[in-house]
């Protein structure tokens, strides 16, 4: 992923996981992991949160036996948009910070649109830290 100024080192570990996830984003998944790790710089964040993935899965696959309610698949999709909520706000700020808050870079460093970025920033609340042009601070 050299578009992100650096190669994407992943370690064979990690390409173990890769090959043993199910992968249902399909290939937009994986290319959003590809850029995770290049954006923060290694694959460890990706690799945990593929274990715990699989993980997960491995456990819901002996629950079904136990009959899972509309309730509860409701409870792990609340789950599951909470998680990718936050992972895309750590890639944003790693983003921003790479970049030293300079928007634009950041947005060619994610791929994304200046537009498209400016919306997350909104999204997630996330404004420059005092010691950047343009003053504020990350809000929570």
């Amino acid at each position: 992923m050299a578009e992100y100024g650096q190669p994407a080192a992943v370690s064979a570990a990690t390409l173990e996981l890769f090959r043993g996830y199910d992968w249902p984003g399909n290939v937009r998944e994986l290319e959003n992991m590809m850029r995770r790790i290049a954006v923060l710089g290694g694959d460890g964040h990706v690799a945990d949160e593929l274990r715990a993935r699989v993980q997960a899965h491995v456990g819901l696959d002996h629950a079904v036996s136990a009959r899972v309610t509309d309730a509860e698949v409701r409870g792990l999709k609340e789950i599951s948009r909470e998680a990718a909520r936050e992972a895309e706000r750590a890639v944003l700020l790693a983003a921003l910070e790479r970049s030293g808050w300079n928007r634009l870079h950041a947005a060619r460093l994610l791929g994304v649109s200046y537009r498209s970025l400016l919306y997350k920033l909104e999204d997630h609340r996330l404004r420059p830290p005092a010691r950047c042009a343009g003053g504020g601070g990350v809000v929570a």
